[in-house]
């Protein structure tokens, strides 16, 4: 390992573990891993490949690996990395405080890197939709075999709850379209061709996870 950091950064393993990393540093790094110059082939793709819950060996990643990352905390810095191999980018954010920033920032970064376009939640404007519009969408989304979204009705809105976390509340913004604001997601739900909610997307941390109504 310590050959592959070298030829990554140009330091020496020493050097590498004593000198703070920079988003340079890191740059190289994913440039390096994801070039082939540290693991091999089969290696890379168990790394990135998801085994349970968006978690491969050591990161996580989309179902399709469009998108791989993971972030990091300690007392006073918290971070946040990802690699977009179809698109080669890659976004870094680091950051010397603590709080949720950079797991915010990083995929808005990603997103707008990508393409796309990012409402930031001052942006985010609450309609009001009738209870039996909000009806439909009463139910329980499978986002894998043992992890689920349940959609309750709940003081004339709705409310979301993930399998083993609190509930909280789901704002309409259009139809078929929700967000949270307790939680940096959003949700969008999906019809069939009779017109009927079959499943959700639930778009969080640059990533959209779809989920099908049981």
């Amino acid at each position: 390992m310590s050959a592959a950091i070298e030829a990554a950064s140009g330091q020496t393993y020493a050097d590498f573990i004593q000198a703070p990393c920079t988003t340079h540093d890191l740059l190289k790094w994913e440039q390096a891993l994801f070039g082939g110059r540290v693991l091999k082939p089969q290696s890379l793709a168990a790394l990135t490949t998801p085994v349970r819950n968006g978690y491969a060996l050591g990161l996580a990643a989309t179902p399709d690996r469009k998108l791989v990352w993971h972030n990091g905390a300690i007392e006073g810095f918290n971070t946040y990395m990802a690699y977009a191999p179809d698109d080669r980018i890659a976004v870094i954010v680091l950051a010397n405080l603590n709080g949720q920033a950079p797991d915010k920032l990083g995929p808005d970064l990603m997103t707008l890197a990508r393409g796309g376009t990012v409402t930031l939640a001052s942006e985010r404007r609450v309609v009001t939709l009738p209870a039996e519009a909000l009806a439909a969408y009463v139910g329980v989304y499978s986002l894998s075999p043992t992890f689920a979204l349940t959609i309750t009705a709940a003081e004339g809105g709705l409310k979301v709850q993930a399998t083993g976390q609190p509930a909280f509340e789901l704002k309409a913004q259009g139809d078929d379209a929700f967000f949270l604001t307790e939680v940096d997601a959003q949700i969008t739900f999906t019809r069939d061709a009779e017109g009927g909610v079959d499943g959700l997307v639930l778009h969080q941390g640059g990533r959209d996870m779809p989920a099908k109504r049981q």
